[in-house]
């Protein structure tokens, strides 16, 4: 099943495109993003080959806005997804949660804090998308930004 922008809806920070490699800024916007699969799950196994996606998020530094879009083929039963902040390799807690919010075809908008949005534009590779289901509560599908 394939999800587009509005699978992930508004975010809702937890502490107060395709892939993009890397951060790309061009003065007051940074782009990041991510290839999400089921053996990027640290400790556990996610979903394995049968489900990936796709993260690209547009930052808005100076007004505080990030809009992004949020693909994923394989999987049913979204419990929850959220960005993470941890590396590659090591699990960390949540610092935004990406709501559900169904498929609506445009990408999804929303006012976020400014700091969380530059740390993440300073070094994305410190973080990490994470899609959970029903049959994977600890995570299906992961993918660092950045990558």
């Amino acid at each position: 099943m394939k999800f587009g922008t509005g699978l992930i809806g508004a975010v809702v920070l937890a502490a107060g495109m395709n892939a993009v490699a890397g951060a790309q800024d061009d003065g007051e916007f940074t782009y990041v993003g991510a290839s999400l699969f089921g053996e990027n799950e640290v400790g556990h196994k996610g979903a394995g080959e049968d489900a990936s996606g796709d993260f690209s998020a547009e930052l808005d530094l100076a007004n505080g806005r990030m809009c992004y879009l949020l693909e994923i083929e394989g999987l049913d039963d979204f419990a929850a997804a959220h960005i993470h902040e941890g590396a590659k390799g090591k699990n960390g807690p949540p610092v935004a949660t990406l709501e559900l919010v169904g498929d609506d075809g445009d990408d999804v908008c929303t006012n976020a804090d400014p700091e969380l949005l530059k740390k993440i534009a300073k070094n994305p590779a410190r973080y990490y998308v994470n899609v959970h289901t029903a049959a994977f509560p600890a995570g299906a599908v992961r993918g660092q930004l950045g990558e």
